[in-house]
């Protein structure tokens, strides 16, 4: 599974890069607004489950790549 951080539509989200395009796992309410909480809680397999199934909301050509993790704690 490929997670990534995007830009559409003027907004940040974060998503499953599939072959066919992106599923936005931001969009759903179960989920953190960052990838980085995300990865955090739920984490990668519940992300994982989340989008099984679910068809791709993006073309990877509708998107902009951002940094995966834009916050980050040392």
């Amino acid at each position: 599974m490929k997670l990534t951080s995007f830009l559409t539509e003027n907004r940040s989200a974060y998503g499953i890069v599939t072959d066919s395009g992106v599923i936005d796992l931001s969009r759903l309410s179960q989920t953190p607004d960052n990838l980085c909480s995300a990865l955090t809680d739920p984490g990668a397999e519940q992300l994982a489950l989340l989008g099984a199934g679910l068809t791709p909301d993006f073309a990877l050509d509708e998107i902009r790549y951002e940094p995966p993790i834009t916050t980050h704690k040392k």
